[in-house]
């Protein structure tokens, strides 16, 4: 729901319901303590408002019910002690989850010992499940104590990383895994420490996300390979890839142990033999059920290949290609993807379909009984 939302309208919900409560726009002093009140899941987004820590650090006290926090806001409002001290007052009793969105005003200059010290002391004292730091640089000493307050949060398992690319190399070099670095047949021991060392690299961490250049993401890929409980992975490339280096991103991602893949990109898949290397790729990995390619710069030419292909992907089950600049013309290519795919859900949120285009979609979907189509986004904060 909405701030400017009418009272009444949250007096009419059931005193047990959740309600989703995202505030851009506004001031949070602004919103009606009436309305907190009934809130279980509140979303800030500071960023480029004037709104402070400190305000909703106050206001969430009028939020008795508040189960999950998600904000957003400038790194260095952490720094505020005392609004740090109130907020956690305010929450322990309530808040059960919490996603928090960094990023920095002043991309060339790495945070200072202080602020660094309060990020690491938030994402270890609050109940942080998600944590984005987008333009965020730190020297190696802040860097080594955002990784331990990695490792010590218990509830932490999604981290991404934009933008950022000394400090995703950074938390990759802490967290790779033990080797032998004798030159000799490895034994049963060196073999029993390098599986015991792995299970210590981001135990609690599910999914990772990265976005930057290749050429200095790929540094991660060794520490990500040494995570078999990794689940969901992420890239986005700032940069156009070579098809060497498209090659090279599909040799290094193959390995990893995942259910979600996300991938986009500067015109990443805008050639349809790329869409078929990728694919291709996939065919092999039976627990893999979610693909998403937004903002990979898709065209009808590789969706014709995608159509031919999918039926081979046995154990998809959603497809997100939202964000891709569709238009019309891939009208009879998503036909053919629908008709000839086993998805549950297609997803085509932020394209340039025309209403006609998405009825058309719908009408011919609907006799066939086949996936669900999903035309716009739900997201509070912007996704891939």
């Amino acid at each position: 729901m909405s701030p400017s939302d009418p009272i009444e309208y949250f007096e009419m919900l059931s005193p047990t319901a959740s309600v989703i409560l995202n505030v851009c726009d506004v001031k949070i002093e602004n919103v009606d303590a009436a309305i907190l009140a009934r809130v279980t899941r509140l979303g800030v987004n500071m960023i480029n408002t004037s709104c402070c820590l400190r305000s909703v650090a106050v206001q969430v006290g009028n939020a008795p019910r508040l189960r999950e926090l998600m904000l957003g806001l400038d790194v260095q409002e952490l720094a505020d002690d005392d609004a740090l001290g109130l907020l956690q007052a305010n929450t322990r009793a309530t808040v059960r989850s919490m996603e928090i969105w960094l990023t920095s005003s002043t991309d060339s200059a790495p945070l200072n010992e202080v602020t660094a010290r309060a990020v690491a002391q938030t994402i270890a004292s609050f109940p942080v499940t998600k944590l984005s730091l987008n333009g965020v640089r730190a020297t190696e000493t802040g860097a080594k104590m955002l990784y331990d307050a990695m490792i010590d949060a218990p509830r932490l398992y999604d981290v991404e990383v934009s933008r950022s690319s000394d400090l995703a190399r950074a938390f990759a070099a802490f967290g790779r895994p033990w080797t032998c670095p004798q030159r000799h047949e490895h034994d049963d021991i060196c073999i029993a420490r390098v599986n015991a060392a792995k299970e210590t690299v981001f135990p609690q961490i599910t999914s990772w996300s990265l976005q930057g250049v290749w050429s200095e993401m790929r540094s991660a890929i060794p520490t990500l390979q040494a995570m078999d409980h990794l689940r969901s992975l992420r890239l986005f490339f700032q940069t156009r890839l070579s098809d060497d280096e498209f090659v090279d991103v599909l040799a290094a991602i193959a390995p990893l142990p995942r259910r979600t893949l996300a991938l986009g990109g500067v015109a990443l898949l805008s050639t349809p033999y790329r869409v078929q290397w990728l694919l291709s790729m996939l065919e092999a990995k039976s627990s893999f059920t979610t693909l998403r390619l937004r903002e990979a710069g898709l065209t009808i030419y590789g969706l014709d290949v995608m159509g031919s292909l999918l039926r081979h992907l046995w154990q998809l089950e959603y497809l997100d290609i939202g964000n891709n600049a569709l238009t019309d013309n891939a009208v009879p290519q998503l036909m053919a993807l629908i008709k000839w795919s086993s998805v549950h859900a297609i997803r085509l949120s932020d394209n340039d379909l025309s209403d006609d285009a998405m009825d058309s979609l719908h009408a011919f979907r609907r006799p066939r009984r086949r996936c669900d189509l999903i035309f716009y986004g739900d997201r509070f904060f912007n996704e891939m």
